[in-house]
């Protein structure tokens, strides 16, 4: 049995970005709603449309033919594809009238009125968890792929995804000089530690779950110790779990260096996740009475 090999890391780099944009969204809302970080939530509002547009760029770029892009909206009372598509949309469309509504060009519109603004935050956060959480749901709704085909796998790209976009707001508001103090940091980084202890644990438990048929158990062993294995284990769980979680619960200090370590480390993993669930994915057989055909990549 060999791994798929159709879906391309274009397609990991539209589910990284999609959950990147939709952590960042949600961290942006949190800490305007927290009251933590006017600063810290304006960073969060903006990267969230951009990383989502980018990664969309990418997946039209996947489907050889972008002008037949549109028929993505086509069927979304059966298609998971079409619903994942449209919710993507609105959180875009929500996203870009929040910028533009609070950051530039028109901020007073948005600063002038809380009750508006907390509209935004809440609305907008509705359809970033559902971005999010999507990019999971996408896998196995789309191809026969045992792997994919779990309820873990939502759950745990949900996960990365707060934190890859929890790190990556962190991230820009260090490197771009914004003046958030570190202590302000220090709550996100307490958040996103404990984020990264769920998801190893979620990891844990997808991985477990692979024994159901031969092909999950065929990808298990690509991931674990096949050609899949050194982008796992030094991507994922060096790079974007073991890296991030040791430097930010302050085994090495507290220190802008060392969290623009981790989280450029995590955000690294984060998109190695995506790659190796892709990588991982073997279709299943074809059967027919008591035999099974499997279909090689040529």
């Amino acid at each position: 049995m060999k791994a798929q090999t159709k879906w391309s890391w274009l397609i990991a780099a539209y589910l990284f970005l999609a959950g990147v944009g939709g952590g960042a969204f949600v961290t942006g809302a949190v800490s305007d709603f927290a009251g933590w970080s006017e600063e810290l939530s304006r960073i969060g509002i903006l990267l969230g449309f951009p990383c989502v547009l980018v990664g969309t760029v990418f997946l039209i770029f996947d489907l050889g033919n972008p002008k037949n892009f549109w028929r993505a909206y086509a069927r979304p009372g059966t298609s998971w594809i079409a619903r994942g598509t449209i919710i993507i949309t609105i959180f875009m469309v929500v996203n870009f009238l929040y910028i533009v509504l609070w950051i530039w060009p028109f901020p007073e519109v948005i600063g002038a009125s809380i009750p508006l603004k907390n509209f935004f935050n809440i609305f907008g956060s509705i359809f970033a968890f559902g971005t999010m959480i999507y990019t999971g749901i996408l896998l196995g709704a789309s191809r026969p792929i045992a792997f994919w085909s779990t309820a873990m796998l939502p759950l745990l790209f949900l996960v990365s995804a707060m934190s890859t976009g929890i790190m990556a707001v962190m991230l820009t508001s260090i490197i771009s000089g914004s003046g958030v103090e570190l202590s302000q940091l220090a709550i996100w980084e307490k958040i996103d530690a404990q984020l990264i202890v769920i998801e190893i644990f979620i990891l844990l438990f997808y991985l477990q779950g692979t024994h159901r048929v031969p092909e999950s158990r065929a990808s298990a062993r690509f991931v674990l110790k096949g050609s899949v294995a050194p982008l796992f284990w030094i991507g994922v769980v060096l790079l974007g779990i073991l890296i991030p979680l040791l430097l930010e619960i302050g085994i090495f200090g507290h220190s802008n260096t060392i969290l623009i370590v981790a989280t450029t480390s995590g955000i690294i993993g984060g998109f190695c996740l995506r790659q190796v669930v892709l990588s991982g994915g073997i279709h299943a057989p074809l059967k027919s009475g008591r035999f099974e055909y499997y279909l090689t990549n040529v």
